[in-house]
């Protein structure tokens, strides 16, 4: 990217300009979101090292609280829970409460980006210990070039059934059924998929023990832009601007 500056009737100091520049990039990343690619395709290795199955260009709420943005989702290799020794994934119940209708129903959410907020209330609801599926994926931890990605959840209900569409992408997964993080306002369920055949039904919280694939979502992070020396110009002159993200 150039940006065009008009020649001052003074002189005025370079990092004045630099910091205007900086201005001009943030303007102009704003009106070229809509046009942003993607950093990464589906099938490619995530920050964390899992895979990577979901992208949206213009994001979807994410985070614990469903107030950040997100724009790709990321699944945890088979082997995730056991460091390598077996590629089958763990099973665990969904959780340790609730009897008769769902109670406190907290883990309804089924958007894209919600299993982390569902797995939060989850393991608010008297499910802290790893014997349950939310708080199994919640300890989840990855460590990638020095980094350690903690963020990882259960799946939602519309999480799960992306990551069953792009099963053979992601690997390692068995042919029974796997928990979501949404739970059913009906007696004591939740919502589970065969990953045989993509059904999508409920199973009892506190009896069945089911499969358990942690997920991730996260947002690219915007590269440092690169700012060349100025050039003058009849009119001025003319910074040339590079590496920079236009979707921040």
């Amino acid at each position: 990217m150039k940006v065009n500056l008009a020649a001052p009737k003074r002189a005025i100091n370079l990092s004045i300009v630099i910091a205007l520049v900086c201005s001009l990039i943030s303007i102009v990343a704003v009106s070229e979101k809509a046009h942003a690619t993607s950093a990464y395709s589906i099938g490619d290795t995530g920050p964390g090292g899992g895979k990577i199955f979901y992208y949206s260009a213009d994001g979807f709420p994410c985070g614990p609280a469903g107030t950040e943005t997100c724009n790709y989702l990321e699944a945890a290799l088979s082997g995730w829970n056991n460091a390598g020794v077996s590629a089958q994934d763990p099973t665990r119940k969904w959780g340790n409460y609730g009897s008769g209708s769902c109670s406190p129903c907290t883990a309804l959410a089924t958007a894209i980006g919600s299993g982390y907020k569902n797995t939060r209330a989850i393991i608010l609801a008297n499910n802290p210990d790893t014997n349950t599926a939310a708080s199994l994926a919640d300890s989840h931890t990855a460590t990638v070039g020095g980094m350690v990605f903690d963020d990882w959840y259960l799946p939602s209900k519309d999480e799960l059934n992306q990551m069953y569409i792009q099963k053979a992408v992601i690997g390692g997964f068995s042919l029974a059924a796997y928990w979501s993080s949404t739970e059913n306002n009906w007696r004591e369920n939740a919502w589970r998929q065969l990953f045989n055949d993509g059904n999508m039904g409920l199973a009892g919280r506190l009896a069945a023990e089911i499969f358990v694939r942690p997920i991730r979502a996260f947002a690219p992070l915007p590269r440092t832009p690169t700012f060349e020396t100025p050039t003058t110009t009849a009119n001025g002159f003319t910074v040339q601007i590079s590496n920079y993200d236009a979707a921040y």
